[in-house]
This record gives C-alpha cells, sequence and structure tokens, in this order.
C-alpha cells in the first residue's frame, strides 16, 4: 500500500472481491457467483467486465481528488458491492420483502415504464414514494386509499389496472401537456423525444451539444458531441474512417 505519509500527493486505489478489510462467507460467495458470472467475458474470472469498469471510476476519481485537493487518499473498491449495485432493486426485493424478481421489459410495473401518447411516447419512472403523485397526476387520487395500488411491487395484480388507467389518461395528452402537468404534480413522467426532436432541443442547443462534421460520403451532418470537458476543453473530434480508407497506410 502506499506510504499517505511518504507521498501524500498521491492517490492510490485498491480493488479487492470484498473489499480489503473484509471477508467473505461461503454462502455470500455462493450467492453472489451467478451474477458476477453473468458480468464476466468468455474464458475469463467471475466479475472481470464489472471489475474493469470500477477499476476505471476508481483512478479517475482518486487523480480528480489529488488535483483538486492538492493531495492523495486511499480508496478501496470491494467487487462484491460493486456486482450487488448492478442487480439494483432485485437484492433487497428478495431479502426483505421475499420478491422473486423476473425479466420485465419496459415496464417493471405500471409506475415504472414507457407509455403511448396523443403525438408519441412517455416515460415515467416513480419509486414506491412517488406514486401517489404519479395517481394524482392522472386525475385518480382515488387510488391512494387503495394499499394494493399504492404497493405495486408486493401487488403485481395492481398493475393491470393501475397501467389501464395511466394509458388512458397519456393518451388523452401530448408529450409536452404530460411534462408540463407533472411537473405541477412532482411526478417524474418525461416526454421521449423523437431524433428530429432533440436536433433542435433547446438545452443541447445552448450547451453546444452538436457538431457539424464533413464526411466525403454523407456531406455536412450534426453528431454528438462529448457531454463533458477536460480542463475546459471538449477533446480533438474527427469523422470515423470509410471502410478500407487507411488499409495501405497500415499495411506498409
Amino acid at each position: 500500500m502506499l506510504d499517505h505519509a511518504v507521498r501524500p500527493d498521491r492517490p492510490a486505489g485498491a480493488l479487492a472481491r470484498h473489499g480489503a478489510d473484509c471477508r467473505s462467507g461461503r454462502w455470500t460467495a455462493h450467492a453472489l457467483r451467478r451474477p458476477r458470472s453473468r458480468a464476466a467475458e468468455d474464458g475469463r474470472l467471475p466479475g472481470t467486465r464489472t471489475g474493469r469498469a470500477a477499476r476505471v471510476l476508481l483512478a479517475r476519481t482518486t487523480l480528480f481528488a489529488a488535483k483538486r485537493d492538492g493531495a492523495g487518499d486511499h480508496l478501496d473498491i470491494s467487487m462484491q458491492e460493486a456486482q450487488a449495485a448492478s442487480l439494483e432493486a432485485a437484492g433487497p426485493n428478495a431479502m426483505v420483502r421475499g420478491i422473486d424478481s423476473e425479466r420485465a421489459g419496459n415496464q417493471a410495473r405500471a409506475v415504472w415504464g414507457i407509455y403511448p401518447c396523443a403525438d408519441g411516447y412517455v416515460g415515467v419512472a416513480a419509486m414506491a414514494r412517488q406514486t401517489g403523485s404519479v395517481y394524482q397526476c392522472i386525475e385518480h387520487p382515488e387510488l391512494l386509499e387503495s394499499p394494493v395500488l399504492m404497493d405495486l411491487t408486493s401487488n403485481p395484480e395492481g398493475n393491470e389496472v393501475a397501467s389501464a388507467l395511466i394509458t388512458e389518461w397519456t393518451m388523452a395528452h401530448s408529450a409536452q401537456e404530460i411534462f408540463d402537468i407533472s411537473h405541477r404534480h412532482r411526478a417524474p413522467f418525461s416526454l421521449i423525444a423523437t431524433p428530429a426532436q432533440l436536433l433542435e432541443w433547446e438545452p443541447l442547443l445552448k450547451r453546444g451539444f452538436w457538431k457539424t462534421l464533413d464526411h466525403p460520403e454523407l456531406g455536412q451532418h450534426l453528431v454528438p458531441d462529448l457531454p463533458f470537458s477536460l480542463d475546459g476543453e471538449r477533446g480533438a473530434f474527427e469523422r470515423a474512417p470509410l471502410l478500407g480508407e487507411h488499409t495501405e497506410e497500415v499495411l506498409r
């Protein structure tokens, strides 16, 4: 381990299976085996893909902190925690509620999914505590009195009723209307923009998100720029090479 007293300006990071100061029992290791295997690459140990992503984040965080504060630090990431985080609610639901989670596609439950509207689609992503605000937004406050409809995770049979009522309401409004109405109720609805709408989206235009590239076959066309800057710079931005464009140069 890096001696912080000797080089206080140098950051150090550690990535261990269960954290540098923790031990894992057989049951914990067995429980994490399957999800970690899903995050592995062919022919490699479980969790290697997740581990690589964690290493990148660890390195960037330690370097940023050292540059900002002028002092390094030691950060420790547990592979077990990094992989468990990718399971989102599946783990807590199993441990606390006794629910076996299944694949749900675009709609995990009625208040978390994609719905058609009068001119396109909208999305809603409500946490359990926000369920009531969704019902108020769709003009059905009486649903707040239903224990079943207020806890759709534990009562999946209520999803069909809630989904039908939400669909009925969204189909009667445009995406922009839903977006505006939901703000008044603090309901987490969002319009799903089309590609054409994104090209004219004011926040993106103000940030200079779109860049014009000159392509030998496509001509001038808009492409997304990096969504962040490093030291005030967005970095170099060039078109992708054509198929075989540099073959001769590479083979020389």
